[in-house]
């Protein structure tokens, strides 16, 4: 009998024993390693957020700046040959600011008769018949006509004796030539060899300046010929400025004049700089307008 109570007794400490739990080396030993588990998943999980983040400001800035090159590629491609030029602030500093402007075409047209010196001044410029519709309303006071406008400085100086204001209504539409007076009787300097005459309105100017591109219009300009308008914004993220100390501007725009050989070019390049990432887009834009 007091042999079975014996084992009894022995088989009761061993339950015992086996019921004491983890020591505190099994515990830290645990805690240890779902440290070093719990780093490698956030650390992880951190990357790639950090990755998507990326990525997704990235193709937000290569869409963005797509959508103003693209936008200014079709705007230049309109616009009245020997427009465009390049106007800047002068400024090398964080104020520095550059822009190319240009006059859209708003119509053009042949013409059959204009005076030209030395012939008398006269108001009326005979044109072949267009489409009506885009002058149903009349002709604003403000819209103008040039002919063969050979540079930036004839375009803008006001006394090249190529471009003119037109009277307001004042159009006649009757046949397949048509009637348009000028505000004042005026002589061209000189006759296009193909006869082209251009009406035109406003200019339009695109301008970057701190880290952005911004679109004006209907505009006056500030003392150093650039748009005084905060304009719309196209772009952001661009850096204007080189490594060197101190900084220099990297010209965003560039206008190449025509030759014997190819039409006039302007230079795109701008680089966007979204989470210190460098994405450079340059663009040549051809304009096949002539004068």
């Amino acid at each position: 009998m007091s042999k079975v109570v014996s084992i009894f007794n022995q088989s009761h400490s061993a339950c015992l024993n086996n019921k004491r739990g983890f020591s505190l080396i099994e515990i830290i030993v645990v805690i240890v390693i779902l440290g070093v588990l719990a780093t490698g998943i956030s650390t992880f999980i951190s990357f790639s957020t950090q990755i998507y983040t990326d990525a997704t400001d990235r193709d937000k800035v290569v869409s963005s700046s797509r959508f103003a090159i693209e936008r200014l590629n079709r705007e230049i491609r309109l616009a009245v040959p020997n427009s465009i030029r390049v106007t800047t602030n002068g400024f090398t500093g964080a104020n520095a600011k550059q822009c190319v402007e240009f006059t859209p075409i708003v119509l053009s047209t042949i013409y059959t008769d204009i005076a030209v010196i030395p012939e008398p001044a006269t108001a009326d410029i005979n044109v072949i018949a267009f489409d009506e519709t885009l002058f149903k309303d009349g002709f604003n006071p403000s819209l103008k006509v040039g002919v063969y406008i050979l540079d930036t400085n004839e375009f803008y100086g006001g006394t090249s004796g190529k471009v003119f204001t037109l009277q307001d209504n004042a159009i006649s539409t009757s046949g397949n030539e048509w009637t348009i007076k000028l505000a004042s009787a005026q002589t061209f300097f000189a006759d296009s060899p193909t006869n082209r005459l251009y009406f035109f309105n406003q200019s339009v100017s695109y301008c970057v300046q701190s880290s952005q591109l911004r679109r004006h219009q209907n505009y006056t300009r500030n003392a150093d010929d650039t748009p005084d308008s905060d304009g719309v914004l196209m772009a952001e993220n661009i850096d204007m400025f080189d490594d060197s100390l101190p900084p220099v501007i990297k010209p965003p725009f560039k206008v190449e004049n025509a030759t014997l050989l190819r039409n006039s070019m302007v230079l795109v390049k701008l680089t966007f700089n979204p989470n210190n990432e460098s994405i450079v887009f340059n663009n040549e834009i051809q304009v096949p307008n002539v004068p």
